[in-house]
């Protein structure tokens, strides 16, 4: 597999994954001529293993469930929260459960990863439906594959139900994949919109 920056030494890969220019750091470069808009997001539109470990600050998601109340009452009703009963938002390596029937033997399980933010382009009444046209999403590991769900709907009366995070760990192999995209954020300066969960070293 070939590295990018290798071949092109005038782009780079940001704190986010995303291509942008070398020299501005921009995905969009009038000045170098260069756009790499909708390869990102093309990329960005499922979760990959760069956003496992790496999470939406709270103060951030908060303030877009704000505005989706001011935008949308008739949805998100005045004492809707959005992280329903569980009061925050899941760490890393919490185990999601839900039970089909109400029969414990018929179980869909998965493992909160990080959480991100989806763009979306539904359009409602001559506006983005969603405030600041995203949405946000964890990134769950489910049948050993990286998916994602929206956290409106795991906070949700009928959401999935949180049993613990087995110490902040989901496997060898995403344990330190996660330690790395912190390391990676870090030498990149990080992002003002991510922070990282806690992994002991």
């Amino acid at each position: 597999m070939y590295d990018y920056e290798d071949l092109f030494p005038d782009i780079k890969t940001d704190g986010r994954g995303r291509t942008v220019c070398r020299e501005h750091n921009l995905e969009e470069c009038h000045i170098c001529c260069m756009s790499f808009r909708e390869m990102n997001q093309e990329i960005e539109a499922n979760p990959s293993e760069r956003n496992v470990g790496i999470f939406v600050p709270e103060e951030d998601l908060l303030d877009w469930h704000r505005k989706m109340k001011e935008s949308l009452p008739q949805v998100f009703r005045p004492k809707h929260r959005l992280f329903g009963k569980d009061g925050k938002q899941h760490p890393y390596g919490t185990l999601l459960l839900e039970h089909f029937d109400d029969d414990p033997n018929q179980r869909a399980a998965c493992k909160v990863v990080g959480s991100r933010w989806v763009n979306q382009d539904m359009e409602y009444r001559g506006g983005s439906f969603y405030a600041d046209g995203r949405e946000p999403y964890y990134v769950v590991l489910m049948g050993g594959e990286l998916t994602q769900m929206e956290i409106v709907d795991v906070h949700g009366k009928y959401g999935m139900k949180s049993h613990g995070t087995n110490n902040g760990s989901v496997n060898d192999r995403l344990d330190s994949l996660a330690r790395n995209n912190i390391k990676k954020f870090a030498r990149c300066g990080g992002d003002e919109t991510y922070y990282f969960c806690d992994l002991n070293d």
